[in-house]
């Protein structure tokens, strides 16, 4: 009787664990613990006012899980830090220049201002995008 008692405690801690760990994998990026205590900015979530030709609009979907770094290209200040995880998609808009580095570049699906990047690279890479441009600057 003591084996059997053993094992339903056994399988409902299992349960429990692997439930919860379900649970965080399935969480949203905005869920996740970012090495800064209080972000600067959040992605917009929601819909947001028609970008203008001078706003930079960074929209990633993620095909695998991805740690991605935006921050201000004149100042360097954190817009936002974490990671992406697969099949989930984030649109940041900015009326600034912006860096953008991305821990598995090949894991992404990475549109400036309505048009594809393509970061040919299997390393991590850092690119830049300016207000009303389309292409990427070295980083």
């Amino acid at each position: 009787m003591a084996v059997v008692l053993l094992a339903i405690i056994g399988f409902g801690a299992y349960r429990l664990v692997s439930h919860h760990s379900r649970t965080s994998a399935v969480a949203g990026p905005t869920q996740r613990p970012t090495a800064r205590a209080k972000p600067t900015a959040h992605p917009s979530l929601s819909p947001s006012p028609k970008p203008t030709s001078s706003d930079v609009v960074i929209k990633l979907t993620a095909n695998e899980d991805c740690w991605v770094l935006l921050t201000r290209g004149s100042s360097g200040s954190q817009i936002y830090m974490g990671v992406i995880p697969a099949g989930s998609s984030m649109t940041w808009t900015e009326k600034q220049a912006v860096n953008v580095r991305l821990g598995n570049p090949g894991g992404v699906v990475l549109t400036v201002n309505g048009q594809r990047q393509n970061p040919n690279s299997t390393t991590p890479v850092t690119l830049s995008f300016s207000p009303g441009t389309t292409t990427q600057s070295p980083g």
